[in-house]
C-alpha cells in the first residue's frame, strides 16, 4: 500500500531499531497507544509482528524507515477494527490521517469488510481529529473499559461503513456548535455530560483527562483564581492531579460538579473551564475561568453559551444561576452577553465569606 508520501507494507526484522525508537520507547506514543513499554532494545521482542499479517508498518517513503504501525483485529468477516501509533516525532504533519485513509481503503476494497471501527482514549483530540477526517464518526462511549498504566481508562469509539467511506468529511469547525450539540445531546436523555464534547469557532469543550494536570496546575496559579475563586489554586501538579481524578469520576451523575476544559483550538491548548455544579436544594450553579493570559478575547463568554443549552439538556434542567463577586465586572459582563437575569446584588455567602454578591439566573428558552 502508499500513499503520497508514505508506504505501508510487513513489518521485518531489521525494523527493530526504528520500532523501539517510534514506538516502544517513546513515553508520549504510550500515552495515548497501547505498547509495551521497552527500556533498552534488546527488550524489545518484534519476532511476532514478523508473522501478523494484520499488523504494518508505516514507513516514509523517502527513506523506508519505520516511523509507526497500523493494523486492523476484532475482525469478524463482516466488521473490524483499527488501531495506529506513530512516533511523536512525525506527530501533527498530517501522516496518521494519510495511512489511516489508505488503510480503511484497504479494509474495505481489499478485504471486504462493511463497516470498520476505531477507538482512543477518551480526551486524545489528536486521534479524533484523525478518525473524522477520514470520514468516520462518533459512535459510543465506553466507561472504564480498560487499565492501562495503572489508570482505567474510558474510551471513545468512532466508525465508518463502507458506503460512507471515500466521501468528504464535514470540515465545517461548527458541527457541534450549541444548536446541534444539544440536538444529540436530547437523543441520549439525562446523560450527565458524560462524552460530552462541543466545538465551537475557537474552541473545544471536552472532559478532563489526567494528562492535563500541569495544565491545570499552571492555569490555577494565575491572580484571578486567587483573587476570586482561591479554593481552585493548585500549587503542585499533583493537587491538580488528584482533583482532576476525583472530577473524572463525576462525569455521567448528577450529585457532584461537572467541570470540563476548556482548550483554544488553533493552536490546541488548556486554556481554562466552564463547569455545572448541583446546589444542595437542587438546583445548579454554573462556573467558569479563563486564565489569564487569555482574558479579554470573549472566550469565557464563547465557552458559556456554547456550554448551558448543552449541559442544559444533558442534565435535565430548565433554569441555571450564576453567583460572582460584584467587583469581577468581567464574570457580571460575561453572563450577561449570555442571557442571564438579574436576581439579588447585596452581601451573600461567597467562598464561605460574608461579601458583596451579584446573583442572576438563565432560563432555557422553548424552541
Amino acid at each position: 500500500m502508499e500513499t503520497k508520501r508514505l508506504i505501508i507494507d510487513a513489518i521485518r526484522e531489521t525494523d527493530k531499531a526504528d520500532y523501539f525508537r517510534n514506538l516502544s520507547h517513546d513515553r508520549k506514543v504510550l500515552e495515548t497507544f497501547i505498547c509495551k513499554y521497552t527500556e533498552t532494545p534488546e527488550e524489545l521482542d518484534i519476532s511476532p509482528y514478523l508473522t501478523n499479517e494484520k499488523m504494518f508498518a508505516i514507513r516514509l517513503k523517502e527513506t523506508g524507515r519505520l516511523i509507526g504501525i497500523i493494523l486492523y483485529f476484532n475482525d469478524d468477516g463482516c466488521s473490524c477494527e483499527i488501531g495506529y501509533g506513530l512516533g511523536s516525532a512525525y506527530w501533527k504533519k498530517g501522516y496518521a490521517t494519510e495511512a489511516v485513509r489508505r488503510f480503511l481503503d484497504y479494509c474495505f476494497n481489499e478485504k471486504g469488510f462493511r463497516t470498520v471501527n476505531a477507538s482512543f482514549f477518551t480526551g486524545n483530540d489528536a486521534s479524533r481529529r484523525v478518525m473524522e477526517k477520514c470520514g468516520m464518526t462518533f459512535d459510543r462511549f465506553s466507561e472504564k473499559e480498560l487499565k492501562y498504566l495503572g489508570l482505567e481508562r474510558d474510551l471513545t469509539y468512532y466508525s465508518i461503513s463502507r458506503d460512507g467511506a471515500g466521501k468528504e468529511p464535514d470540515e465545517s469547525r461548527d458541527a457541534l456548535q450549541a444548536g446541534e450539540a444539544e440536538e444529540n445531546a436530547g437523543k441520549t436523555g439525562k446523560s450527565g455530560g458524560k462524552g460530552m464534547r462541543i466545538e465551537t469557532d475557537r474552541l473545544v469543550i471536552t472532559e478532563l483527562t489526567v494528562y492535563m494536570a500541569q495544565d491545570v496546575h499552571e492555569n490555577s496559579l494565575d491572580e484571578d483564581t486567587r483573587r476570586f475563586v482561591p479554593d481552585e489554586v493548585f500549587e503542585t501538579k499533583e493537587e491538580a492531579l488528584e482533583t482532576i481524578t476525583f472530577l473524572i469520576s463525576q462525569y455521567g451523575k448528577f450529585s457532584g460538579p461537572l467541570v470540563y476544559a476548556v482548550l483554544e483550538r488553533e493552536p490546541s491548548r488548556n486554556i481554562g473551564y466552564v463547569q455545572m455544579v448541583p446546589m444542595e436544594d437542587g438546583t445548579w450553579e454554573i462556573g467558569y475561568h479563563i486564565t489569564k493570559a487569555y482574558t479579554g478575547r470573549g472566550f469565557a463568554t464563547e465557552a458559556v453559551k456554547a456550554f448551558l443549552p448543552v449541559m442544559a439538556e444533558a442534565i435535565g434542567i430548565r433554569e441555571v444561576y450564576g453567583i460572582c463577586l460584584a467587583e469581577n465586572a468581567a464574570s457580571c459582563r460575561v453572563m450577561e452577553k449570555c442571557g442571564f437575569e438579574d436576581l439579588y446584588a447585596g452581601t451573600g455567602t461567597y467562598q464561605g465569606m460574608e461579601r458583596e454578591i451579584v446573583k442572576k439566573i438563565w432560563r432555557k428558552k422553548d424552541t
